[in-house]
């Protein structure tokens, strides 16, 4: 049996579990995955407990992805750039820290055939899934990316942080939507919790923002269809979830803990299908 966890708080959101059943149903593999709720004063607590063999792996979820990080003894480099954790994998009893999430939007991007020189990229949002966002905008060549938060400081702090990661990234900081020029073909990209519970009733963009050349892409994956989602196809625009990204991160930490990889073992087709189906 591969027995692994994610922890955060909370977590009972999480689809994690299915879709680890529906990786470990493809590959023949015993997969006990489940959700452990960790609050950030036990965490150094239960690290102890898990990397004396309780666990195979870990995801981490929010708030803990940067917490976690002074438990570990290494991070891979893309980690450390980002300081930020959402995967944990031990080689000869040591534990490291990963960060897949940017090769989930990454992937998404990919599979959808998104040519990302196509858009003018505006993230909104400057937590950890902003910086995963830029991180992958970065590695798939883009040079230049705008971004709007409601916290001008975090907002600062991403741009400070990525003017070290990637000096030749050109970020326009923004003030309002209506900075953004949009006769021009825009992928907006919703990295604000805004859309999943309990703010399902909530978009981080007006619909009348929204033009039909443009590009809408949620990084929220339950629900499937947030109130982002239903304003850009309210305007005719192409859309995509956050679905892709999750299970491609996923799959990723699936590779980390297994040291194999799995892309062409796994009919990703299906594991939509099975994903759609536990979000109905």
């Amino acid at each position: 049996m591969i027995k692994l966890a994610v922890i955060g708080y909370p977590v009972a959101h999480s689809r994690s579990p299915e879709l680890f059943q529906e990786f470990g149903r493809q590959l023949n593999l015993d997969i006990h995955y489940e959700k452990v709720a960790v609050q950030p004063e036990n965490l150094s607590e239960f690290m102890t407990v898990a990397k004396a063999g309780a666990y195979q792996g870990l995801n981490v979820t929010i708030p803990l992805k940067e917490k976690v990080i002074p438990d570990l003894e290494t991070l891979e480099p893309e980690a450390r750039d980002l300081g930020a954790v959402n995967c944990i994998y031990s080689t000869d009893r040591t534990w490291t820290g990963a960060n897949t999430d940017w090769q989930g939007f990454m992937k998404l991007l990919e599979t959808n055939e998104v040519n990302v020189g196509d858009f003018h990229w505006v993230v909104l949002g400057a937590g950890g899934a902003a910086r995963s966002v830029m991180y992958a905008l970065v590695k798939s060549g883009m040079t230049q990316v705008s971004v709007l938060n409601r916290s001008p400081s975090r907002l600062d702090a991403v741009i400070a942080d990525f003017r070290q990661i990637a000096p030749g990234l050109s970020i326009e900081k923004l003030n309002t939507t209506g900075d953004v020029d949009r006769s021009v073909p825009v992928a907006w990209v919703n990295a604000t919790p805004l859309g999943m519970a309990p703010l399902t009733d909530r978009s981080p963009l007006p619909a009348d923002r929204i033009e039909s050349h443009h590009l809408v892409v949620d990084t929220v994956y339950i629900p499937r269809l947030t109130q982002f989602i239903l304003h850009g196809e309210s305007r005719h625009a192409r859309t995509l979830n956050g679905l892709s990204m999750f299970i491609y991160q996923g799959l990723f930490s699936l590779e980390h803990w297994l040291q194999a990889s799995l892309h062409n073992q796994i009919d990703m087709e299906q594991v939509v299908v099975k994903m759609e189906r536990s979000l109905c």
